[in-house]
């Protein structure tokens, strides 16, 4: 099995604070990956932890303005509640509430990152697809790695990774 998406709904978001560090193109894509291990070795979710809502699990997020993705941006942290202070060290980006489209794609790392395109189409399928890309002026996907589902491999090695996206 290279990749599966096991599982499609609509789901609803509270108003929420994004608490995290920010990464751009210039930081080199390729390296996101790496970014997720420095906040292991680091530490980082275990201080976002104690102020954070748990459960909604680490995120990453994603942000551009236009789908030319030029100046696109990825987020590693949690969501907090709106008003939470930032922590020295970190950003925030605040959202707004709203539905979101959920799709549980199961698969092997590094298999199951960037299978956007097949999402999309899985929420077409769904008619979950009016996907918005008005958020603070732009686009917001999020990746949730959940627990236990991508942070304990079936008897295969594969894992579940969320793919979250905002609709109207």
């Amino acid at each position: 099995m290279s990749i599966e998406v096991t599982k499609i709904y609509k789901d609803h978001f509270p108003a929420a604070r994004f608490i995290g560090k920010r990464y751009t193109m210039g930081d080199n894509p390729t390296v996101f990956a790496q970014k997720w291990g420095e906040w292991m070795n680091n530490g980082w979710f275990t201080s976002l932890e104690e102020i954070c809502l748990a459960e909604y699990d680490y995120l990453g997020l994603m942000t551009f303005s236009d789908m030319s993705g030029s100046d696109f941006t990825y987020w590693i942290g949690m969501f907090a509640e709106s008003n939470t202070p930032v922590p020295d060290g970190y950003l925030a980006y605040d959202l707004p509430e709203s539905d979101i489209a959920v799709a549980w794609v199961k698969g092997k790392e590094p298999e199951i990152y960037g299978k956007d395109e097949i999402v999309i189409k899985k929420f077409q399928e769904a008619e979950l697809s009016k996907l918005r890309f008005d958020i603070n002026g732009g686009g917001v996907s999020l990746e949730r790695y959940n627990c236990p589902r991508f942070t304990t491999p079936d008897a295969d090695g594969n894992v579940t990774l969320d793919y979250c996206y905002y609709i109207e």
